[in-house]
C-alpha cells in the first residue's frame, strides 16, 4: 500500500478582453504530501469495553 497522501489544485480563470472575447485557462497542479502517519481503525463499542476491563 503507498503511503502518500497526493494533493491535486486545478485552478480556472476567465478573462474578458477589451473586443468581448472570453478567455479561459486551466492550471493543475498535483503532488505528493509525504508518508501518512500509522494509525490503528478502533470502533467506540471496543474502546468501551477496553475502558471496563
Amino acid at each position: 500500500m503507498d503511503n502518500t497522501a497526493k494533493i491535486s489544485k486545478v485552478e480556472t480563470t476567465k478573462v474578458v478582453d477589451m473586443n468581448g472575447e472570453i478567455m479561459e485557462e486551466t492550471t493543475s497542479v498535483s503532488f505528493n504530501y509525504g508518508k501518512e502517519t500509522d494509525y490503528i481503525k478502533i470502533y467506540l463499542d471496543n474502546i468501551v469495553v477496553l475502558a471496563e476491563i
